[in-house]
């Protein structure tokens, strides 16, 4: 199959097109995380109860959808925040659509200091 030039390429939680585009960006840090501790993805397995196969698809990001009972065990076992383990990269174009259809660019508010 060929693909043309502006269709989407899937790494786990992340989409890009050919341009460098980011379209969806969510990171998941699990191989750092156990990096970190030393473990091995059958320890976390083994810990959690989570199959192995699962383990897997998060550690190499493949994983398009999350169970958050899973998410709950692994910060549990790892004695972190799910912030450690999920990381969300800014989009570069704008996905939120208004009731007409027309995409907005949510801006970040800006705090009010007092005089």
């Amino acid at each position: 199959m060929i693909k043309s030039q502006n269709s989407p390429r899937k790494h786990g939680l992340c989409y890009f097109i050919s341009e460098g585009a980011i379209l969806m960006a969510i990171r998941v840090l699990l191989s750092t995380r156990l990096g970190e501790r030393r473990w091995t993805q059958a320890d976390l397995s083994r810990a959690t109860g989570i199959r192995p196969s699962t383990i897997g698809e998060l550690y190499n990001e493949l994983a398009e959808r999350v169970n958050l009972d899973h998410l709950d065990l692994i910060c549990e076992a790892l004695e972190c925040d799910i912030s450690d383990v999920l990381f969300r990269v800014e989009n570069e174009r704008p996905r939120v659509k208004t009731k007409g259809g027309h995409m907005i660019k949510l801006e970040k508010r800006r705090s009010r200091k007092s005089a």
